[in-house]
């Protein structure tokens, strides 16, 4: 038998040429063949890929369509400040729309403090669009460089002239939303410059929020603004900073009138009772509301709303501060307007017996078992005429508590009496009711009161 070869194929079978995997490729083709042919195909693909993502890259942002011409009035106010040696300086404001937000930090990383109003929630971080920046001087130039007069890039949508000069507070008003107002100082720094603040209104009618640039722009740079606007796609609006060198006397006698005209009439002299209590007031909010709350009703020797504010919760100190704040310090009987203030403010919390523990226990020893019928304690709120005649209903609530249905309610009625030294003579709130009824009958018989 005659031996064969390894690549001779058995009598009776016909040979094939080996298949590649990939069935396009013909029956003789070749294994080094087809891998010339694949590795040229990848290239060509590799090449389309590279270039699409290359146009991709280059594409520039759809174009600014025409924005209508913002109107922007400077307004001045006076300011009491220590004087500076800095001169009054004239500054050129400029408001732009853009196509692309420009590089620059973000707000909140070059922000010294965030201040809000009193009494507005604060959460450690600027209610301001995400997305805004605050670009410095060489930021600014770069920005200005790139875009140049292109329209397509960037418009110049309003410009102002203003002052800035000691005493003086100057105010850039938001000329559109979402763009804040700018308010601008004159720094202390001998070579002068100027500081910013930016300030905008809280969402929901929460008053204004004020957040003070670290380092605003010397007396020869520049500084600009960009804020997102969802109208503009991707870009925003770009407010930009520049000074253009020492203001005139006839230009500063101006801005000084116009803040003088601008400036509100002056507030009548205020008690020393009605400044503390204005100091306090603002506080609240920029600070913690207990210590503020407590600054209030100290000097009126409210012995039961300091204890039940030392122990309230921050929920129930929200829910008594716009209700306290609003009493008038120097008005008739204002201890007992401020007490019932701060009860009323914690009423509807009682109504749906959402207290804390801390918390109910103060009101349980002021109360005793009052809270428990909140129709009641409204009742006495509205009707009271002082404190002590509150005090005097309260007693007598509870009086009418010691023959309630609830055991529970009748031991807090009885515990709250006696710690007030009123002794209801063999009184027992788990007696029978017949017992208990005769205790309070005789009770109220010795004070002369009607069966």
């Amino acid at each position: 038998m005659t031996a064969r070869g390894a690549s001779e194929a058995p009598e009776g079978i016909r040979a094939h040429p080996r298949k590649h995997p990939d069935s396009r490729v013909a029956a003789g083709t070749s294994a080094p063949t087809f891998a010339r042919v694949t590795r040229r195909a990848r290239a060509r693909i590799t090449l389309h890929i590279a270039a699409l993502a290359a146009a991709c890259a280059c594409r520039s942002p759809a174009p600014l369509l025409p924005i209508p011409q913002l109107l922007a009035k400077v307004a001045y106010e006076r300011r009491e400040v220590a004087s500076t040696r800095a001169p009054a300086t004239l500054l050129e404001a400029r408001w732009f729309a853009v196509t692309e937000a420009p590089a620059g930090a973000a707000v909140a990383e070059v922000a010294a403090a965030i201040v809000r109003e009193r009494g507005a929630p604060f959460r450690g971080r600027s209610s301001l669009p995400v997305g805004c920046r605050w670009l410095r001087d060489e930021e600014v130039q770069e920005w200005l460089a790139a875009t140049g007069g292109d329209p397509e890039l960037r418009q110049l949508v309003g410009r102002a002239e203003a002052v800035l000069a000691p005493s003086l507070a100057t105010v850039l008003p938001a000329a559109r939303a979402p763009l804040p107002a700018v308010r601008l100082y004159l720094s202390a720094a001998a070579d002068g410059g100027a500081e910013v603040t930016l300030e905008h209104a809280l969402p929901e009618g929460g008053g204004r929020e004020a957040l003070r640039i670290r380092h605003g722009f010397g007396p020869t740079t520049t500084a600009a603004l960009f804020v997102p606007c969802e109208d503009l796609g991707d870009g925003g609006l770009v407010m930009a900073f520049t000074p253009i060198g020492p203001a005139a006397a006839d230009q500063v006698g101006a801005a000084r009138a116009a803040a003088e005209l601008d400036a509100p009439a002056p507030a009548a002299p205020m008690s020393p009772r009605a400044l503390a209590w204005q100091v306090a007031r603002d506080a609240i909010g920029a600070r913690n509301r207990r210590p503020a709350l407590l600054a209030l009703v100290t000097p009126f020797q409210q012995a039961r709303a300091v204890d039940v504010l030392v122990v309230a919760d921050e929920r129930a100190l929200a829910a008594v501060t716009q209700t306290m704040t609003a009493v008038d310090p120097d008005g008739p009987d204002a201890g007992w307007q401020l007490e019932r203030a701060m009860w009323r403010g914690l009423l509807p919390r009682i109504e749906r017996h959402a207290l804390t523990p801390a918390l109910r226990a103060a009101v349980t020893r002021h109360l005793g078992a009052l809270p428990e019928d909140p129709a009641a304690l409204a009742l006495l709120l509205e009707t009271a005429t002082d404190g002590s005649a509150f005090a005097q209903r309260v007693r007598e609530e509870n009086v009418v508590a010691l023959d309630d249905r609830s055991a529970s309610l009748r031991a807090t009625a009885f515990t709250f009496l006696q710690s007030l030294g009123v002794d209801v003579p063999g009184y027992d709130p788990m007696a029978a009711p017949a017992q208990r009824r005769a205790a309070v009958r005789r009770h109220l018989r010795s004070l002369g009161a009607p069966k």
